[in-house]
């Protein structure tokens, strides 16, 4: 259905796609059930060839430059945002702010992202310190953080970069940790790893410590309703998660030991 195209022929394939798409939806003859899977799989191979893109691009010489260019004009807004956070990663503070203002948000999630930015932005171009924000602005701010919408773990990073203390929304699927838990959480959370992040390819990868007690620890990706989307056991060491059935968004990831405590929470973006 999908086939790999040679990176090169990727832009013009997904505008070919795109034609295709609009020719469908055009198209009164077929009937809403075959419209909708048709759309449904022109959509899969759009996103299939965009994360080829930026996988095959990103890395090369000005390859950030170049993914840049690629996603921000994209009519997905997580797409664009994803552009401004490459443009702030490559230290073009200026270019992302004026990329904020045309990034055209369209929901109040959206709306609350772009804003979050702003002060982020403010301290690192040096117009603001940690301590110049008012207390109406860091109640705004957390107020962001602590809602539940695809982007509202972006606030809670920008919350953690202006104040230094983090938000940590309640979940109600996390288990109350256990004292071993709370060792861990404490003092060797830091240690494990998980990249990359954003999720540009299919594949996620997780380092354990080899020091922790347990030998397997249940790890769960839910969605922003709380769904799971993948469940599965991992080790101590490096795990690679095959994620390529799970659709783009933001994702939280979860693990926990084998009494089911949970260790470890992050969220993660997957293009």
């Amino acid at each position: 259905l999908c086939p790999p195209v040679v990176t090169f022929l990727v832009f013009q394939t997904i505008q070919d796609l795109k034609a295709q798409k609009q020719a469908i939806i055009n198209n009164t003859g077929l009937s809403p059930i075959i419209k909708a899977i048709a759309l449904a799989r022109l959509d899969m191979c759009i996103k299939k060839l965009k994360a080829q893109y930026v996988n095959d691009t990103k890395d090369e010489i000005d390859g950030k430059t170049t993914v840049i260019n690629f996603l921000k004009n994209d009519e997905n807004f997580t797409q664009r945002a994803t552009a401004y956070g490459l443009m702030v990663d490559e230290g073009h503070y200026s270019a992302a702010r004026s990329f904020l203002t045309i990034i055209a948000p369209e929901n109040q999630g959206e709306i609350d992202f772009v804003n979050s930015q702003y002060m982020v932005l403010d301290i690192l171009e040096g117009i603001r310190t940690q301590h110049s924000f008012t207390p109406t602005e860091l109640i705004n701010l957390e107020n962001i953080g602590m809602a539940r919408n695809a982007y509202s773990g972006f606030a809670r990073a920008s919350y953690s970069y202006v104040t230094g203390n983090q938000l940590r929304p309640p979940f109600q699927f996390a288990a109350q940790p256990s004292p071993r838990s709370k060792e861990i959480t404490k003092n060797e959370v830091s240690e494990i790893k998980c990249y990359p992040n954003p999720v540009l390819e299919n594949s996620l990868r997780i380092d354990l410590p080899l020091s922790y007690d347990h030998t397997q620890y249940d790890v769960k990706l839910l969605n922003m309703n709380g769904n799971i989307e993948k469940q599965t056991w991992i080790r101590n060491g490096r795990n690679e998660l095959d994620i390529s059935e799970i659709n783009s968004g933001v994702l939280i990831l979860l693990i926990s030991d084998i009494d089911q405590n949970v260790i470890f929470t992050k969220k993660i973006i997957k293009i």
